[in-house]
Formats: structure tokens, C-alpha cells, sequence
């Protein structure tokens, strides 16, 4: 077996929709110093009572993901796609997706995902930057590759 590294260059991410027909797919065109990113999730409630006593629960959470598309990235149709159809029909698609990571032997199954958020046109210098779109996902399950 190789050693783990942290390199990206070799990560594959497929998104997928019954809702909104799109067989899987590999996203292409990722931004030079960006692909994509979770932010912290919440795994626990935690407070301090007046007395000094910890307390802690279990809370249900969300994940939030942005993927970050070169302007020209052959990807972009996709999701600016889904937000036109969710536009169109006064709804949102649920989406699927799968992240392999070789490089540290992990894979991560994201589930029932909605795009809320995306920047509309990519901003314009001296070349056209790249543009962000995010996804919260409902869970992410991590499996070691074997």
C-alpha cells in the first residue's frame, strides 16, 4: 500500500439529481487555488450553567459546501442549470454526490443536498474570476477506500 498524501490533484467529485435528471457527473474546471470546501459543523450543544456545570447534548446538523469553478469550467452549465429550473419551477432539486480522495484513501457520500447559494456572473478583471456555488447537504458519510 502507498503512503497517504494531501495532494487534490487526484480527487474526484460526481454529482447527481433524479429530480433534476442529471445522471452522475464528474465536476470539472476547479478553481487554481480552490476546488471545494466544507465549513465546521456543530456536533454538540454545549453551555455553562450559572453553578458552573457543563452541559451538553447531541444536535441534528447541516453541512455546507462551496465549489469553486473556474469561469470557463464546462461544470458551470450544470449548476447554473439546476438554478434556473429551481427558479422556473418554483422549487428545489435534491442532489447526490460522491468525493473520492486517493491521496488519503477516503471517500465521502454526500446526501440530499440543495445549490442555495451561487454568484450569478463571474467577476470581470483583467481575466474572468472564478464563481462559487454551495450546496448544503442533509449528511456526508466518510468510508475508507479499500
Amino acid at each position: 500500500m502507498a503512503s497517504r498524501t494531501i495532494t487534490s490533484a487526484d480527487s474526484v467529485f460526481i454529482l447527481s439529481s433524479a429530480d433534476f435528471a442529471l445522471a452522475a457527473t464528474q465536476i470539472q474546471g476547479y478553481a487554481a487555488d480552490a476546488a471545494f470546501a466544507t465549513d465546521e459543523a456543530d456536533t454538540a450543544e454545549v453551555v455553562l450553567g450559572v453553578d458552573g456545570v457543563m452541559s451538553a447534548g447531541w444536535v441534528p446538523r447541516m453541512y455546507t459546501q462551496t465549489i469553486t469553478l473556474q469561469a470557463d469550467s464546462p461544470s458551470i452549465d450544470i449548476f447554473d442549470g439546476i438554478v434556473l429550473a429551481q427558479d422556473a419551477n418554483r422549487t428545489v432539486f435534491r442532489l447526490g454526490g460522491v468525493i473520492t480522495l486517493p491521496g488519503t484513501e477516503r471517500s465521502y457520500t454526500l446526501s440530499r443536498g440543495v445549490l442555495n447559494r451561487h454568484t450569478s456572473i463571474p467577476t470581470a478583471q483583467r481575466t474572468l474570476q472564478p464563481r462559487t456555488f454551495t450546496i448544503t447537504w442533509e449528511s456526508i458519510l466518510p468510508t475508507p477506500l479499500v
